[in-house]
């Protein structure tokens, strides 16, 4: 009869599948938050750009309530894109909290 040797060499493929998989999941969350960085950049700047450009002209009362509407939209998407990234980056500090617990 085969002598029977235990080894941990099953539990350290499963904790190095588990590291691999959880740096693959950081990773993602890292891209994702760079990629709403970038939208939150290029909307401030679009809203820069459309201030100033309202600043140089001097608009009329009537133009002045336009743009106000316009305004505020682009003020509330920026909101809206700062809560996104918010949100990316607990997502991010979760994931980077796994994976230190798992190493």
């Amino acid at each position: 009869m085969k002598k029977f040797i235990f080894t941990l060499q099953a539990l350290l493929n499963v904790k190095i599948a588990l590291e691999k998989q959880r740096k693959a999941e950081l990773a993602a969350a890292n891209a994702r938050l760079d990629e709403l960085n970038r939208e939150l950049s290029a909307l401030e700047a679009r809203l820069e750009a459309q201030l100033a450009e309202y600043r140089d002209k001097g608009g009329h009362a009537r133009e002045l309530a336009t743009r106000h509407q316009g305004f505020e939209t682009m003020y509330a998407l920026v909101d809206s894109q700062r809560e996104s990234v918010k949100v990316a980056e607990g997502e991010r500090d979760r994931v980077r909290r796994l994976l230190s617990d798992t190493m």
